[in-house]
């Protein structure tokens, strides 16, 4: 189908090593997705721990790179499950954020907000060859009982929509 073509990602899933060596060996999982799943609690604490270690001037990785590189098993120097590699981008890359939370704090939509980044490369999450550059257009949250959307106008910047108001947020989404 049209959406399909538009948002599928085929991906596959290689387990690692049973530590037990009766255990039988995983054989790898192909499948697709449409979304990408971040926990917004994982989210959030990376936004604390990157905060943390530029005020202590140590380099770090950026929030959301690095929980999505942990979704797929390939944070360098720490063993993972699992790993996922991407077989198939898709046009149309779609990150989820799973709230922990139906009543999620007006801080705490903040907290992620401040992970998301307006470009991301799935090369550095996927460990690829090539590039796949993704701009941010648009994010949907669930605040206080209620969605709300921020979306990118052109060159006008980032407008927040909340029922029925439509609010001028700022050039870039980190405004």
């Amino acid at each position: 189908s049209f959406i399909k073509r538009i948002f599928s990602m085929r991906m596959r899933m290689d387990y690692a090593a049973p530590t037990d060596p009766k255990e039988e060996v995983s054989k790898p999982v192909t499948f697709e997705q449409w979304t990408q799943w971040v926990l917004s609690s994982e989210l959030r604490l990376a936004v604390r721990e990157a905060a943390a270690a530029l005020s202590e001037g140590k380099p770090t990785a950026r929030p959301l790179l690095r929980v999505l590189r942990k979704e797929a098993g390939t944070v360098r120097g720490e063993p993972s499950s699992r790993r996922i590699t991407m077989l198939q981008a898709p046009r149309v890359f779609t990150l989820g954020l799973a709230s922990d939370s139906a009543r999620a704090s007006k801080t705490e939509v903040g907290e992620c907000c401040q992970g998301i980044e307006e470009h991301l490369n799935l090369r550095d999450v996927f460990d690829l060859s090539e590039d796949l550059q993704y701009s941010l257009v648009s994010i949907s949250s669930f605040y206080e009982s209620h969605w709300l959307c921020f979306c990118k106008r052109g060159g006008a910047g980032w407008l927040l929509y909340d029922d029925d108001r439509a609010i001028v947020v700022g050039p870039t989404f980190a405004d």
